[in-house]
């Protein structure tokens, strides 16, 4: 259900995009890029976006995505290798600790709301 609605959008995005959404086998494959490093990167491979790379990490709450954490760099400047063992530990540690605070909030008991009286 998540992976259609997500395609619905990506389709509607654009022409460069939505072809690229629309390509089953681009798709899978940087599912299964994805799934086997733990993170999403972007190496210049969007057509409007080739000077830029990016890396990605899903924030999660109860085990479901709920949003996400990235940065985009210059690929002139930083390749993807140097910028994974650059940024992503960093990223990480951003991740961890917006899940823990997630999670802390998300186990608090409901308060009433003094406004609400």
């Amino acid at each position: 259900m998540r992976r259609a609605s997500i395609g619905r959008f990506l389709l509607n995005r654009g022409k460069a995009a939505g072809r690229l959404a629309a390509d089953d086998r681009f798709v899978a494959n940087i599912l299964a890029r994805t799934r086997d490093s733990g993170y999403a990167s972007n190496d210049g491979e969007w057509t409007s976006q080739r000077k830029v790379g990016a890396l990605a990490l899903p924030i999660r709450l109860r085990g479901l995505p709920v949003g996400s954490v990235n940065i985009v760099y210059l690929n002139r400047a930083v390749p993807l290798k140097e910028a994974t063992s650059r940024y992503l530990p960093a990223l990480r540690q951003a991740v961890d600790r917006i899940e823990a605070q997630l999670g802390a909030a998300d186990a608090a008991p409901a308060t009433p709301d003094p406004g609400l009286d």
